[in-house]
């Protein structure tokens, strides 16, 4: 799928409700926020880290983005082998839970099967009301590079 995002630091629910506020403007539907954490938390200092976040575009709204394009990054996301779970979504404070149960578990994953630490994607499902967390495991991957390397 297709993420309508822009960079913001830090991460804040207002980034996504601009997106998602545009969207709806120009007559797009998505109950799918998401987020991208460019940078390693560990290594970083709080108000440098980078975020990109947005909504998923739905399938229906492939014809307009040209238009969104204009004024907000569109990448697409094709699927790769990732390792993946979910955390409920009743509040923000979830997100903050999420971050401390979820990465966590994804680091040893990724530490125990000899993978490089990559970018975690979060989509947050509004009608499900869940987060979903994605951490690709294909050698290169690498979100940064797909925000500001061009590709």
């Amino acid at each position: 799928g297709h993420l309508v995002a822009r960079e913001h630091r830090p991460l804040a629910g207002v980034v996504l409700d601009e997106v998602y506020k545009y969207l709806k403007g120009i007559g797009v539907e998505s109950d799918l926020g998401a987020a991208i954490l460019l940078d390693d938390p560990r290594k970083v200092k709080k108000e440098d880290l980078r975020w990109v976040g947005g909504c998923v575009l739905p399938d229906s709204a492939k014809g307009k983005i040209k238009v969104i394009r204009k004024k907000y990054m569109v990448k697409e996301f094709k699927p790769v082998k990732s390792a993946m779970t979910t955390f409920p979504f009743k509040n923000r404070l979830n997100l903050v839970a999420g971050i401390m149960k979820v990465y966590p578990a994804l680091g040893a994953y990724a530490s125990r099967n000899n993978l490089k630490p990559a970018a975690v994607l979060e989509i947050y499902d509004m009608k499900g009301r869940q987060i979903i967390y994605i951490l690709p495991v294909v050698k290169g991957w690498d979100a940064a590079k797909m925000y500001y390397g061009g590709k």
